[in-house]
């Protein structure tokens, strides 16, 4: 990257400077309940990794994205085939910006108000991985890899979209000589998603 001059001007990022990997991996083993036998006897390998972007451009707008992928091995699938391996991954974006507003007129003991709106959208979206499920023989489509202590993989397809604002106000007051400042005096979250 490049520092920027006196004037603020010419800066450049690095390349990934906002960038973020994560990982991780698990291992469950499950063994039948002794009285009842609940549990289905099976043990499991869960591999999970992501990258993960943030830019601001500027003061006022931002965006931000990602991919996660993960990777399994079970010692045995819903159909008691055994030694299975299966993938999935998934995908986010999201936007976002932020607007400031002032009260210059003072009013009373209100020496100031501060108005803060940031409106965000998002959305995320995770393919059909057929190799993950399976038909019975009542047509019925099922998950190939059942949960192993909390474990599993799946192939559902999945896409959501997610709209938010939040409204914050911050205010000044006088009293006498001295002013106090107070911030998040009120506060206002609305948000909606499609699935």
């Amino acid at each position: 990257g490049q520092a920027a001059d006196a004037s603020g001007r010419g800066g450049r990022r690095t390349v990934l400077a906002g960038s973020t990997v994560s990982t991780g991996g698990r291992f469950r083993s499950t063994s039948p309940k002794k009285w009842s036998g609940a549990v289905t006897e099976n043990s499991a390998y869960v591999q999970n990794a992501g990258l993960s972007e943030s830019r601001k451009f500027g003061s006022y707008f931002r965006i931000n994205e990602g991919v996660s992928g993960s990777g399994g091995w079970f010692r045995k699938d819903a159909l008691d085939q055994p030694h299975q391996f299966g993938a999935s991954w998934s995908a986010n974006a999201g936007a976002g910006t932020a607007v400031h507003g002032t009260l210059l007129r003072e009013s009373g003991l209100v020496a100031g108000l501060r108005h803060d709106v940031e409106p965000s959208a998002s959305y995320s979206y995770a393919p059909e991985i057929r190799s993950l499920s399976y038909t019975d023989s009542t047509g019925r489509t099922l998950q190939r890899f059942p949960n192993v202590g909390g474990l599993g993989l799946s192939g559902r397809k999945a896409s959501s979209l997610g709209l938010s604002l939040s409204q914050r106000f911050h205010a000044k007051f006088r009293r006498g000589e001295t002013t106090i400042k107070k911030d998040n005096v009120l506060t206002w979250s609305t948000g909606t998603s499609y699935n």
